[in-house]
């Protein structure tokens, strides 16, 4: 029966999983679908142990028990298997720059659009090369700043318009004094750009020389070991002093302490029938006074007891989790070891849809096929096509004419620069 059910909730499952691979889903439905996702799981293994039927008969005595025959469950429901790897594959996805990513349709196409519209093309280089290329950031962000009224072209130059500047980021505000001046400090340009991007939270210092690095490697790797030994540990404490003991079908709970037996029978027991009893051949009924129902939670012996095996769970569960977190963060330093900065999942989210939108650049040069509103705005994604480092291939002369002038200027007013400095 429990089967059965399992093999039922499938198409739901999978239901949701393809709702949230959908790029347009609202992040409030986005979290609802995987909170759904969740207490699916946990009443489906609710439901095993309650139930307690074929093939998941049960006999639990210590909370170990609890661990293994939770594993049992899950090698024997599809549908966990699903939940896992949909779960292991988005963890994978957001913890890695996906260079082969894809926007597979208008929506997704619009909402990568939305969400890099709100971010500098200093702070996507940056994120990605944790570093600036002076020449292709300041085209971008100088092409930015055109399609926003920042800047204008007259008589082939580019000047300032005068609009409102209270909202630009401070980088973006000495590419604008470059325009006026003809000169930037790129030191301080850079500084700032680095700055705005772990403000946002894209990147992070990757501080400690390579003592500190090495030392954070050999803690995540005892960290682990440490844990599981003291689960292990609790394990074996919980078994040998508060076992569970299924008699006639009944869960009892041994008191191996003299003077909580004495407590529990002075002080808290209600009903003797609480206790482990049977009859002699007269009639006669005989306690265990060591023995006591563990359904009882209000005794306080009890209680405890249960209290113990749920951390005792919940113990060699979070063991078992600290691998795969310590190996989260070897990785981690082994990859920027040589780096003064790591990317947060921020960041790798970022360059996921930053990727996603270069590939889908690359195959821009068939523009007659593209709607009218790809068309439109194809000089806003002339922005990225810079900042990506995209070698588009356009029919369009005036797109093409448009891109090299505004790299040219740029270089222009930096040469000048260069001059005035004696550089």
């Amino acid at each position: 029966m429990v089967l059965l059910i399992g093999l039922l909730i499938i198409p739901a499952v999978l239901f949701i999983i393809l709702k949230l691979n959908k790029s347009e889903t609202r992040k409030t439905i986005r979290v609802l679908l995987n909170l759904s996702l969740v207490l699916i799981s946990l009443s489906y293994l609710i439901l095993a142990f309650g139930l307690n039927v074929e093939p998941f008969t049960f006999v639990i005595q210590d909370a170990s028990d609890y661990f293994i025959y939770s594993a049992l469950i899950f090698v024997f429901s599809p549908f966990l298997w699903i939940i896992l790897y949909h779960y292991c594959r988005k963890l994978f996805r957001n913890i890695r720059v996906q260079k082969n990513a894809k926007i597979k349709s208008v929506r997704e196409y619009i909402y990568w659009r939305d969400d890099l519209n709100k971010i500098t093309p200093s702070t996507i280089m940056f994120t990605s090369m944790m570093d600036i290329d002076m020449r292709r950031c300041l085209a971008a962000t100088v092409l930015k700043l055109q399609l926003t009224g920042h800047v204008e072209e007259v008589n082939n130059e580019l000047r300032c318009t005068g609009e409102d500047e209270s909202q630009l980021l401070e980088s973006e505000q000495m590419v604008l004094k470059l325009v006026r001046e003809s000169r930037i400090n790129e030191k301080q340009y850079k500084k700032l750009v680095e700055k705005e991007t772990t403000d946002n939270k894209y990147i992070r210092k990757n501080s400690g020389g390579v003592f500190l690095k090495l030392l954070k490697i050999l803690i995540a790797l005892i960290t682990p070991v440490v844990l599981i030994g003291s689960s292990f540990e609790l394990d074996s404490y919980v078994h040998n002093n508060h076992k569970y003991w299924v008699l006639d079908n009944v869960r009892y709970v041994k008191i191996n302490n003299h003077e909580a037996v004495e407590n529990l029978y002075y002080n808290e027991i209600r009903d003797m029938e609480d206790y482990r009893h049977s009859y002699d051949s007269d009639g006669n009924i005989h306690y265990s006074y060591n023995l006591v129902r563990a359904d009882k939670l209000i005794y306080s012996y009890v209680l405890m007891v249960r209290a113990l095996h749920i951390v005792n769970t919940f113990a060699l569960a979070f063991s078992v989790l600290s691998v795969f977190v310590a190996l989260f963060s070897i990785i981690e330093q082994v990859k920027f070891f040589n780096k003064n900065y790591k990317r947060t999942m921020k960041g790798y989210k970022l360059l996921n849809e930053a990727y996603a939108l270069k590939n889908y650049l690359k195959d821009f040069s068939l523009i007659r096929e593209r709607t009218m509103e790809e068309v439109v705005i194809w000089e806003y994604y002339l922005v990225y096509a810079i900042i990506l480092d995209i070698n588009v291939k356009v029919e369009d002369k005036i797109i093409e004419e448009y891109l090299r002038n505004a790299e040219f200027y740029i270089w222009d007013s930096q040469e000048k620069a260069s001059q005035r400095s004696g550089l």
